[in-house]
């Protein structure tokens, strides 16, 4: 008969999807924060065209 250990079982494979988890949330923030400061936000112009307005018969609906 073999004996069984009485030492721990190794959790190898917890601690490395720990150690990807941390990773990942650290990624994520990291990404985060330079899209939060760097924004890629680009100041306002005005839209400046010529628009048709109706004439008032057609605006009020006499005209045929």
């Amino acid at each position: 008969m073999r004996r069984k250990s009485l030492a721990a079982p190794r959790r190898r494979s917890v601690l490395s999807a720990r150690t990807l988890g941390i990773g990942a949330v650290l990624l994520v923030l990291a990404v985060t924060t330079v899209a939060w400061f760097d924004g890629g936000e680009e100041p306002l112009r005005p839209i400046v065209t010529n628009v048709a307005l109706p004439t008032d018969s057609a605006a009020t609906g006499d005209g045929a």
